[in-house]
């Protein structure tokens, strides 16, 4: 337990919280960015695993192909598919080294503000409104018992006649 100053009491903190051995990363990962349409875990867990290769001495992160892919338990050819998305979105850039083989990626911080997200990502907006939509729908219908009805999801006879509650 910690002190907690809002309070004057006793916060509880968590079980499993890291002391050593962890990586910071920004909550806009995975609560904004992965609203971008395209953008999944394995854009964030790219993102993460890049942060922590980056060496602040250097002002980059220096990974090997092979390594990344390691670390990200994938195919050599993965970890390019996942950083073109990465640079897209603006979250890193990437440069050939001058010494070596090996990419270097430059790490930027995401952009943490809902309205500054949106005005570069509008089509983030429509794509999580359109999923939250669903993920609200379905959710109703589990309340309300279960699966759709057949009027809802349009069943019919072989003859084409409307199939009802009623047929039950």
């Amino acid at each position: 337990m910690t002190y907690n100053p809002n309070t004057g009491g006793q916060r509880r903190s968590k079980p499993f919280e890291p002391e050593t051995d962890y990586v910071k990363v920004h909550r806009a990962i995975y609560d904004l960015y992965t609203r971008i349409p395209g953008f999944t875990a394995d854009h964030a867990l790219m993102y993460i695993v890049l942060m922590d290769y980056y060496r602040s001495e250097y002002g980059y992160a220096f990974p090997t192909q092979w390594q990344l892919a390691h670390r990200l338990n994938c195919g050599e050819n993965k970890p390019g598919q996942l950083r073109k998305v990465l640079e897209a979105c603006g979250l890193i850039r990437c440069e050939t080294s001058r010494v070596g083989d090996n990419l270097i990626y430059r790490v930027f911080a995401p952009i943490t503000d809902e309205a500054e997200f949106y005005g570069r990502f509008p089509e983030a907006r429509e794509y999580y409104d359109k999923r939250d939509k669903q993920f609200r729908a379905r959710s109703e219908r589990k309340r309300k018992g279960g699966r759709k009805t057949a009027e809802e999801i349009g069943m019919t006879f072989t003859d084409g006649t409307p199939f009802t509650l009623d047929d039950l």
